[in-house]
């Protein structure tokens, strides 16, 4: 029975493979078209009158190709964005940034340490522990990440031609709870929403909350955090360094990091959240967030 489950397995992974692979023929007009359709449960993308969020998104894939947006989505050449804009003090140091896997020595990193791909979502490797990092495995994840263009996966426009490469930051800690990540929801460089993760690695939760922190009963994608989450002492800072980050940009989600209140720092910059296919409910949310989205112009 186990033989015959790593065969499913093995032949639903290629099945995969060979879909993304042929995808990649597909015009990026055509391929959004099944890309909504297939992740939002046969729901018909609008691209002629957007009006939601979603729908936006994904307007926005096709049609505002800003060249800055590449360097916005690159997370490493975004560092010399923030520090032009807020300050080098809101940059998680920088332990080492390398062309490919092969050029990383744990000799020179300390014992703990964050080693993410700069191209992509997803590809960040956590080492509290040099002693007991799987560091040949964390290879081979980014070997497979550096040779795959994000892009293909949601016609993510800002991916497409990022300069692929490796970089280490300082692993950062909250002494109260775990890191803690500010998602703020800038539309025309003024901070309107700001999600809140809770136990990303566990249990997921999501609270989003007004930018005078009243909590909404709204979910996007995750569930309400049962917990109450007090209202950070210095979120007034923080609004103001996501506002001058957003600046100038028609929308883009700015994620922070806020340690003991006192420290902020900068984690990454989102132009198409969830890829545009965020499940948020209410509905009438996804199209209020959409009537706060100005579509490029053609």
């Amino acid at each position: 029975m186990g033989g015959y489950m790593s065969i499913r397995k093995k032949l639903a992974a290629t099945k995969s493979r060979l879909l993304h692979e042929l995808s990649k023929c597909l015009p990026d007009k055509a391929y959004l078209l099944y890309y909504y359709k297939r992740n939002m449960g046969g729901g018909k993308l609008n691209l002629k009158r957007p009006r939601s969020y979603n729908e936006k998104l994904q307007y926005k894939k096709l049609y505002d190709r800003n060249p800055l947006y590449t360097k916005l989505a690159d997370k490493y050449r975004v560092r010399d964005y923030v520090k032009d804009r807020v300050g080098e003090e809101y940059l998680i140091p920088l332990l080492g940034v390398w062309d490919n896997e092969r050029q990383i020595s744990l000799e020179y990193l300390p014992d703990q340490f964050v080693l993410k791909c700069n191209h992509d979502s997803g590809s960040v490797f956590f080492c509290k522990n040099k002693n007991e990092f799987d560091f040949t495995a964390c290879k081979k994840q980014i070997h497979k990440a550096l040779h795959e263009n994000y892009y293909w996966y949601g016609r993510e426009w800002a991916y497409k031609n990022i300069k692929r490469c490796v970089i280490a930051e300082k692993y950062m800690e909250d002494p109260r709870w775990e890191l803690r990540d500010y998602k703020f929801f800038c539309f025309n460089g003024r901070a309107e929403y700001i999600l809140v993760d809770i136990d990303r690695h566990t249990n997921h939760t999501r609270n989003v909350y007004t930018r005078n922190w009243k909590l909404l009963d709204v979910t996007i994608e995750f569930p309400k955090c049962d917990t109450i989450i007090k209202c950070p002492q210095n979120l007034g800072e923080m609004i103001q360094v996501a506002e001058k980050l957003s600046d100038g940009l028609p929308d883009v989600r700015v994620d922070l990091y806020n340690i003991n209140d006192k420290q902020i720092f900068f984690g990454e910059m989102t132009l198409y959240h969830g890829s545009g296919t965020a499940h948020i409910i209410p509905e009438k949310f996804n199209y209020a967030l959409g009537r706060l989205m100005v579509p490029a112009n053609r």
